[in-house]
């Protein structure tokens, strides 16, 4: 193995990728399930811990042929359970001052 400009490289000359950084929150597990340094089309998949949600483009990256993972890292975010019912209780006030069940539900739409 050669290393050069801080990427590395197998004899034929075809980036490897090193270990994505941790996630908080949440885990990656790399298919093949191997470790780094980690071939070309390896496979690195996000997931989040319980009450968590994964939030960002996509939580699949792939390793390229450049030695770096393809997209940007996701997120991990609370799931936030009782939303909804503050959106409920702001409902029933927006309800009260705009005197209009449609209106009501037009709001929730727009606001979740």
């Amino acid at each position: 193995m050669v290393h050069v400009s801080s990427i590395n490289y197998h004899s034929s000359l075809t980036a490897l990728c090193d270990e994505l950084p941790d996630i908080v929150n949440g885990r990656i597990e790399y298919s093949p399930d191997t470790t780094a340094p980690y071939d070309v089309s390896t496979v690195a998949t996000y997931s989040c811990n319980r009450t968590f949600e994964l939030g960002g483009n996509h939580n699949i990256r792939v390793c390229q042929g450049d030695g770096t993972f393809s997209g940007l890292p996701p997120r991990c975010y609370l799931i936030r359970k009782w939303r909804r019912v503050v959106l409920y209780s702001e409902c029933a006030l927006y309800r009260f001052l705009c005197n209009g069940v449609h209106a009501c539900l037009q709001y929730i739409q727009v606001s979740v």
